[in-house]
Order: structure tokens, then C-alpha cells, then sequence
């Protein structure tokens, strides 16, 4: 019996350092996690693990002055920049006009139209020498034929000799497309020494009444007046020629 008891008293004492062995294992790492927070509270105040953590300074300054009225150093308020100070405010918005407004209506005016100036009281101091003539353009133009239309002549003065350098207009309008096209006399000498030529298109087109031409000074004044040219679709009639001549 005594073998047996002491077989027991053996075994309570083994599982009662069992307990008192996990005590001190629980102990010393409960020991060691609160060393290392306290450690890490000691690094970082501010950790989430730390119930206690320090005030802001700054929340701490704002709270100090908030209370007692009296500003902080820290948070000495400083002047808005001119620039800042000098916005004004934003202007009150208007009220978008109404569908009911009434909008004046507009009326279309008449584009002027072009007009022969007036005749001086003495009389243009040009004239046409005898009416336009319509002939084959191949006696100009050889090797064009029949594809070919225009208008060509000269200027004479008072004693019938050539003028040079007289400013010759041709306007109107050709298959419905405006022609203000100008021109010098001398500048075509195939007509002769005061010739001008106007080179309408490559093929003849017949028109009454929608193309004139007249002689100008240089100052763009008018010399003569407005004659106006008709032209043929036929290719024997493909140039109309016409000589200006000076009366007074």
C-alpha cells in the first residue's frame, strides 16, 4: 500500500508542476507584450495601442486660444495677399430672356446695282469709231478655231494715231457669272499699236445685252460710255471687234 500512495503523491506532484510551469510560461510572455507596449508607447505616443494618447499640440494651442480669446503665436493670423482682398463679389445672376420676347424682324435690303456714270455736259471725249463687228477669231488666233471667244480692238486720238496705255474695261456678266475684267491699250499688237484684247472663253457663247465695255483715264474716271457687246455661239462670229476713237 505504501508503494502505491507513494506512486500517487508522485504523480499529483508532476501534474501540479505542470500547472505551475504554464503559470510562469503565461506570466513571462504576458510580461514580455506588456514590455514591448510600453516600449512602443515610449517610441510613439500616438500608436493605436496606447489608451492614453498625448493632445495635439496645435489642437491643444486652438483649444487654449478658443477659450481664453487670446490668439497664439503659433496661429498669428497674417494679411490676405492685395489680390485676395481685392475680389469682389460675384455679380447676380439676370434672368434669361423669355420665350415671349419679341424679336424685331429684319428687312432684306436691295443689293445697289451697278449703273453707268452720268455723261459730262460736254459729251464723253471718246466714241466708238463704227459699231462692233463680229468676226472669225482664227484671223487673230490661228490655231485656236473654233475654241476660242473674246473681244479685241484699238484706240485712236484726234489725228487717228494709236494710244497707248488707256485703260480699257470690260463688265457685264457671261453664263450667268459676273466679268469686271481690265485691260491696256498696247497690250495686244496683233490689233495694231493701241490694241487691247479680252479673252472670254474656250468656246463661243451667245449673249445680248449682258457685257458692255468702256474706255477709262488713269484716275479710273470714264473716257467714253458704256457700249455694250454682243456675242455669238457661232464660230465665225467667236470675236467682236470694236475701235474706240477720241472726238474732242
Amino acid at each position: 500500500m505504501s508503494s502505491i500512495a507513494r506512486k500517487n503523491e508522485s504523480q499529483s506532484t508532476r501534474s501540479s508542476d505542470k500547472i505551475w510551469n504554464a503559470l510562469t510560461v503565461f506570466i513571462l510572455l504576458g510580461t514580455i507584450c506588456v514590455v514591448g507596449l510600453f516600449g512602443l508607447t515610449f517610441i510613439n505616443p500616438h500608436n493605436l495601442l496606447n489608451p492614453f494618447p498625448p493632445a495635439n499640440h496645435a489642437q491643444a494651442e486652438f483649444a487654449r486660444t478658443t477659450a481664453t480669446g487670446v490668439a497664439s503665436p503659433v496661429w498669428t493670423a497674417t494679411s490676405l495677399p492685395p489680390a485676395a482682398t481685392a475680389i469682389s463679389p460675384a455679380p447676380a445672376p439676370t434672368d434669361p430672356p423669355t420665350a415671349a420676347a419679341v424679336v424685331p424682324a429684319v428687312t432684306a435690303t436691295p443689293a445697289p446695282t451697278a449703273t453707268a456714270p452720268a455723261a459730262p455736259p460736254q459729251g464723253y471725249p471718246f466714241q466708238l469709231r463704227v459699231s462692233p463687228n463680229r468676226v472669225p477669231s482664227t484671223i487673230m488666233h490661228p490655231d485656236q478655231g473654233c475654241n476660242w471667244l473674246g473681244v479685241g480692238g484699238q484706240v485712236f486720238d484726234l489725228q487717228g494715231s494709236p494710244l497707248v496705255g488707256l485703260t480699257i474695261q470690260l463688265g457685264g456678266s457671261l453664263n450667268g457669272k459676273p466679268i469686271n475684267l481690265l485691260s491696256l491699250t498696247g497690250t495686244a499688237t496683233q490689233y495694231g499699236p493701241g490694241g487691247f484684247e479680252f479673252n472670254l472663253g474656250d468656246k463661243p457663247v451667245a449673249t445680248t445685252g449682258s457685257l458692255w465695255i468702256q474706255l477709262l483715264d488713269q484716275a479710273g474716271l470714264a473716257l467714253s460710255d458704256r457700249v455694250l457687246v454682243d456675242t455669238s455661239n457661232d464660230c465665225s462670229q467667236n470675236l467682236v471687234l470694236l475701235n474706240f476713237k477720241q472726238v474732242r
